[in-house]
């Protein structure tokens, strides 16, 4: 996780461990200031207390509440806010058929770097 995390424009919500550092990691090679959390909670809570965060990139299945349910409490709170969602890729036509309107698109995971990288530079031109 970056040192500033105050300062960043993506806040990352991870509840694996490994993939949530990798993809830190990953968006702040890109350049991006990044902050992490690991679940719905902690994600709220920093949304509150970071007023910097332009874009949240959220796994859709997590214990607790799911990212779907998250971008909805984070909406309500901050609509401006840009949602960009993951998920296992085998599951990507259900979810959306599920979701109904969705706050943003969904990368299929594995997704490819540069992948991750359009949509997050697309999404905050």
């Amino acid at each position: 996780m970056n040192s500033e995390p105050s300062q960043a424009r993506i806040l990352v919500v991870e509840d694996d461990e490994l993939t949530r550092d990798f993809v830190v990691d990953l968006i702040e090679s890109f350049g991006f200031a990044v902050a992490a959390a690991p679940d719905g909670l902690e994600a709220m809570r920093m949304i509150a207390d970071i007023p910097s965060i332009e874009l949240v990139f959220t796994d859709i299945a997590m214990p607790g509440f799911d990212g779907l349910m998250l971008a909805d409490m984070m909406k309500q709170h901050r609509p401006k806010l840009k949602i960009l969602y993951t998920t296992g890729g085998h599951g990507v036509p259900r979810v959306k058929a599920e979701a109904g309107i969705l706050h943003g698109n969904i990368l299929a995971k594995p997704y490819r770097t540069d992948d991750l990288r359009h949509e997050i530079e697309r999404l905050l031109d």
